[in-house]
């Protein structure tokens, strides 16, 4: 499954990536904090939709990310 920015606001363009609370290789359940994610308004977790495995990082903390942009991907269990 890929993952994609959330896209927190109608006219988000780009926000920052702060941090992954998650790497490569470790299990993930579906309601549990993924990534941090920086907006105009704040810094707001979000997580992940699947339970399965962090299979591959696309994009490095404190990046800039445009909406909808594909950031990971995750081996779902199963």
């Amino acid at each position: 499954m890929v993952v994609k920015l959330a896209n927190l606001h109608p006219r988000m363009e780009h926000n920052t990536l702060v941090s992954w609370l998650k790497n490569e290789g470790d299990p993930v359940r579906k309601g549990e904090p993924l990534y941090l994610v920086e907006t105009r308004k704040g810094v707001f977790e979000v997580c992940s939709e699947v339970d399965g495995t962090v299979e591959r990082l696309l994009v490095p903390a404190l990046a800039r990310v445009a909406a909808d942009q594909e950031i990971a991907v995750i081996r779902p269990s199963g």
